[in-house]
């Protein structure tokens, strides 16, 4: 048997260290979580960039509960940061793990249940939002050059909800990969991604 892996990373820039032990299929978040890779029914892997910050989260379902393995930080300089390189190897980790616990089990790619459906109503309330500002400024007889005015930030709360509700449209299924792909991609990452020695 394969001795325990132990990581440790800051997951975000003022938070304390996440200290996550895997041994076996047995994982460990410091003492906050211990969790059996075996009793997970579903697991996302989410990357996302948002202005100038890289949020990448390991999300592991089981029936009764969500557990998260997270890093948030600066999109510059993501690929040499020890922090997130520390992560991404713990990542891996849990996903041999989880790949060994339950061999047919499949990882969605993006976020999955209740975060998507935030998100979707996030833009659609955006959507809706610019939708109602452009009726409201066509009907209240206003200016040319005022109409041109808003015509901007109008057509941005448009446009950006409706890329939010596309992006997040919850009758479409998320894309699937083996965790052991994913661990093996996450390594390879690392590897081509490594700081000079």
């Amino acid at each position: 048997m394969a001795a325990p892996e132990t990581f440790r990373w800051k997951p975000a820039l003022l938070a304390r260290a996440d200290t996550l032990t895997v041994d076996g299929t047995r994982l460990a978040l410091d003492d906050n979580w211990t969790l059996d890779a075996a009793l997970v029914e579903d697991a996302a892997f989410t990357n996302q960039v948002i202005k100038g910050n890289r949020m990448v989260r390991l999300d592991l379902y089981t029936p009764e509960l969500r557990r998260s393995i997270g890093y948030t930080g600066g999109r510059v300089g993501y690929d040499a940061d020890p922090d997130a390189r520390t992560h991404l190897a713990a990542c891996a980790a849990t996903l041999r793990a989880l790949a060994l616990a339950r061999p047919g089990q499949q990882i969605a790619l993006g976020v999955i249940r209740g975060g998507r459906w935030g998100m979707f109503l996030v833009g659609l309330g955006t959507l809706l939002g610019g939708l109602i500002l452009a009726v409201a400024a066509l009907a209240s007889g206003i200016g040319s050059d005022r109409l041109l005015e808003a015509a901007i930030p109008t057509l941005f709360l448009i446009l950006l909800g409706a890329v939010l509700t596309y992006g997040n449209w919850p009758w479409r299924k998320r894309p699937r990969i083996n965790p052991a792909a994913l661990a093996d991609t996450l390594d390879e990452i690392l590897s081509r991604s490594a700081p000079d020695a």
